[in-house]
């Protein structure tokens, strides 16, 4: 942490802040840049239809 008496929750706020800073305070241009990370990153992105599928599928599972 950049500082050691700050909260963990200022410091999101902080990042948050700068990223809106970055890009002029822009909400498509934010979203954008977070997608284009998303894609570039090794993870795997969980969209909303993957989660309710898998809940779906354990519910039909557990009702045999």
């Amino acid at each position: 942490m950049e500082n050691e008496n700050q909260s963990i929750l200022e410091e999101v706020r902080s990042w948050k802040e700068d990223v809106a800073r970055e890009h002029d305070f822009d909400i498509k241009k934010i979203i954008y840049s977070a997608i284009q990370r998303q894609k570039s990153s090794n993870h795997r992105i969980i969209s909303l239809e993957e989660q309710d599928a898998g809940s779906k599928e354990k519910r039909a599972l557990a009702s045999g």
